[in-house]
């Protein structure tokens, strides 16, 4: 039998990071509590399985057992108490803009410290 070669494996990371931005977006767009929740919970999932990804595996337990087990089950608890509320209005959109653009500046800061640090750091 021959041998056949082996897949590159940096060739998963781009399906992660597509699979990343989709449910980031499906979860800033869904209006249900209890889906949120539960997206919140698989986000935690591929998070931790992009953490292995970069080589750290303790970030990764840390981030699979805390954000995502122990936050989705205090989540879905705190959403089941709370209940679905009919009558809530939904903020405008110009309001919704303004916090995405105020996210954006706020990861593009963060991303402006992380990649100034040092190459040791």
């Amino acid at each position: 039998m021959p041998d056949l070669p082996l897949p590159d494996p940096r060739m998963a990371d781009v399906p992660l990071g597509l699979a990343l931005l989709v449910l980031a977006l499906w979860l800033t767009l869904t209006p249900r509590d209890r889906s949120a929740v539960i997206g919140f919970t698989a986000y935690g999932l591929l998070v931790a399985i992009a953490w292995v990804r970069l080589g750290s595996m303790d970030v990764a337990l840390t981030e699979a057992a805390l954000g995502s087990g122990l936050m989705g089950l205090l989540l879905l608890t705190a959403a089941a108490r709370l209940g679905e509320v009919a009558d809530q209005p939904r903020p405008a959109v110009a309001m919704r803009l303004v916090i995405g653009l105020l996210c954006l500046g706020v990861t593009a800061a963060l991303a402006a410290v992380v990649l100034g640090l040092p190459s040791p750091a």
